[in-house]
């Protein structure tokens, strides 16, 4: 059903939105973001509209902004827009500070939180003693490889399926990534791709040598994933739905609070559309 839904029809939802709701309307990708950030507004406040997709809400951000829409912005993820040196020429968009929105709450001080209430304290310290990066980036890195693999499919419309990857490929003693096995399962899994293992793996590896930010290149939830792959033995003592990425996502949504939001780039960038846009205030006393 939501695959029939446009940027036109998103548009015609924030207008009829306006009716009822005289404050700031927040058009953001999909669901979760609205679970991320519905505790962050105030719904007296803020109305957020779900897009369903970033392609929808570019769509209905630029639609608004020509007719001159008032009280209307958009919350998107970022994805590899820094990376690419994508630009969107719409006043109204803000980009989340990580690679999503999701990214960017799991590199929040709602990390902290997370594992302060679910790791194992002599695990975690022996992990980051034996590590000459943050627990972050050790994370990322363990992921670069998959992380790559994203990037160039959707650079090169390889099609790869990522969507059933069960991270089989991710080592449980030491986050290693079997290159190998992930190169197999990717092609073996994605029907609508014509490429092979090796030539996947000579495009990831030419796409490798670009100097990239790997915390920005990876995704929330691999990120989630793997984090509660290490919640099992190498950080903690988790099992089961526990230490699934989804379970991890969202408890970290429920631990990130406004005091998180403030230390990002994109409360910077909301409070100065708060102050450009008088007549729509997002934040209480802000």
């Amino acid at each position: 059903m939501f695959a029939d839904i446009s940027g036109w029809d998103i548009a015609s939802y924030v207008r009829f939105a306006r009716q009822t709701h005289k404050g700031a309307i927040i058009i953001v990708e999909g669901q979760k973001d609205t679970r991320a950030l519905g505790g962050i507004f105030d719904p007296a406040l803020v109305n957020l509209e779900i897009s369903y997709g970033k392609g929808n809400l570019l769509e209905a951000l630029d639609l608004l902004e020509d007719e001159g829409f008032e009280g209307v912005l958009a919350i998107a993820d970022a994805d590899f827009d820094r990376i690419d040196g994508v630009v969107h020429q719409l006043d109204n968009l803000f980009l989340a500070d990580g690679h999503d929105i999701d990214m960017t709450i799991a590199t929040s001080p709602a990390l902290e939180r997370y594992l302060e209430e679910f790791a194992d304290p002599d695990k975690l310290e022996a992990f980051k003693a034996n590590c000459d990066t943050t627990l972050v980036e050790a994370l990322c890195g363990s992921l670069a490889y998959l992380s790559t693999c994203r990037w160039v499919s959707e650079k090169n419309n390889l099609m790869l399926d990522f969507k059933s990857l069960e991270f089989d490929f991710i080592n449980q003693a030491d986050l290693s990534c079997d290159e190998v096995s992930l190169r197999r399962v990717l092609v073996a899994g994605s029907p609508a791709t014509c490429i092979t293992t090796d030539q996947l793996r000579q495009i990831v590896e030419a796409q490798s040598s670009s100097k990239v930010d790997q915390c920005e290149l990876c995704n929330g939830h691999d990120f989630c994933t793997i984090l509660g792959i290490a919640m099992r033995t190498l950080l903690g003592k988790l099992s089961g739905t526990q230490t699934y990425g989804s379970s991890v996502e969202g408890v970290l949504r429920l631990t990130f609070n406004f005091g998180d939001l403030k230390s990002t780039q994109l409360f910077a960038g909301l409070l100065e559309w708060e102050k450009e846009n008088s007549g729509y205030p997002l934040f209480e006393n802000s």
